[in-house]
């Protein structure tokens, strides 16, 4: 086990040690932390305290920028999506962006990351850093939420605890998710690489890709989402895969039970599915082949208001107590049975829909 993820640069880590896979060729420790040096110093001369990141292809220079930003004191607007067209919306917030895109504006200014820089840097406490994430609210308009990396790297710390028998089995991290969310941006990278395992950047849109990362890597963890799983075991009898898959994450909305069925049977492990939100990081885990019910991780309490909601208090939460509108029936032992949501948020292929947000946009061309 390594250190913890705001430690992680100062710790004694072997130069050498594989962190990331591009393609076919492996990247050292000493290459990325290189890398992520020179990013600081570049992004050091910004003379604004928050920038915004938007990197959607290049997941490798992502890795980079985003702890290049971290390393530089600057706290990180991390947008789902970005175009011509909605840009101009993140301007009240900061007009400096980090991105290999080309957008037409005269209102930001972008940052070269393609300029010569200095490869030295003191690499430093991370904590009090913060990061800014986007999702749909109840009131129908996307709603902008504030964590510390304190609060990411406590979630990094509970995770790499609980799943240290898998990370000591030394896989490979590979993923059908991008780590510009929450939930991508914990178990694809960060995780991974406090935990010392590492991480295959290329992104895996088909079964085809899953069976040749499989033919790549001696052990893999598939970190996923329930629509993917669906749509392979769908086909299941189309496809045959290795038996070296010790373990599948899943998260961003429920798992069907005979979806969480077929791929046991396909893989021969059962999902660990991970319930929680942006707002505050994850509250809960099950894995259906011991039943539906959730626990509680140990470093998260909840209480239940007059509606049977869940109330989640935790270091990950993005304020302490945080009410969730998750109505849930409590069994006892920290477990409990999810019984639906209290306001109009729905889930569809784990994206988090407001229905009054697409209410009021179709109203609006009445």
């Amino acid at each position: 086990m390594f250190t913890e993820i705001n430690k992680f640069f100062t710790s004694n880590i072997s130069p050498t040690h594989t962190v990331f896979y591009r393609g076919d060729r492996a990247v050292s420790f000493d290459e990325y932390s290189h890398d992520v040096a020179c990013m600081a110093n570049i992004f050091s001369q910004i003379d604004k305290d928050t920038v915004i990141l938007y990197i959607p292809d290049n997941i490798y220079l992502f890795y980079v920028c985003f702890m290049g930003l971290m390393q530089a004191g600057k706290d990180v607007v991390l947008p789902a999506m970005l175009t011509n067209q909605n840009i101009g919306s993140l301007q009240n917030i900061t007009n400096i962006i980090v991105t290999d895109q080309h957008f037409k504006s005269d209102v930001f200014t972008f940052i070269d990351i393609e300029q010569n820089c200095g490869d030295a840097w003191n690499f430093c406490d991370m904590d009090n850093r913060r990061l800014y994430f986007f999702t749909s609210g109840s009131t129908g308009t996307p709603k902008k939420i504030c964590k510390t990396f304190h609060n990411l790297a406590a979630e990094v710390a509970q995770h790499n605890k609980k799943q240290g028998d898998l990370f000591d089995l030394s896989p490979t991290v590979v993923a059908s998710i991008a780590p510009y969310h929450m939930y991508g941006l914990l178990w694809r990278f960060l995780i991974p690489l406090s935990a010392g395992v590492p991480v295959d950047t290329d992104l895996i849109f088909t079964p085809e890709e899953l069976q040749n990362v499989q033919n790549k890597f001696k052990k893999i963890l598939f970190m996923t989402t329930p629509s993917f799983l669906d749509s392979i075991t769908k086909y299941q009898n189309q496809y045959e895969f290795k038996n070296n898959c010790i373990g599948i994450f899943t998260s961003g909305s429920l798992l069907d039970n005979k979806t969480s069925t077929k791929t046991f049977e396909t893989f021969g492990v059962s999902p660990f599915e991970v319930f929680g939100s942006t707002e505050t990081g994850g509250i809960a885990f099950r894995q259906q082949k011991y039943g539906p019910l959730w626990t509680v991780f140990d470093a998260v309490k909840i209480s239940l208001d007059e509606n049977n909601c869940i109330i989640a208090d935790s270091d990950f939460c993005c304020a302490r107590p945080y009410q969730t509108s998750d109505v849930v029936e409590m069994q006892g032992n920290g477990q409990f049975l999810l019984k639906g949501r209290a306001d109009r948020i729905v889930k569809i292929a784990e994206e988090r829909i407001s229905l009054p947000e697409y209410e009021d946009k179709l109203n609006s061309h009445l």
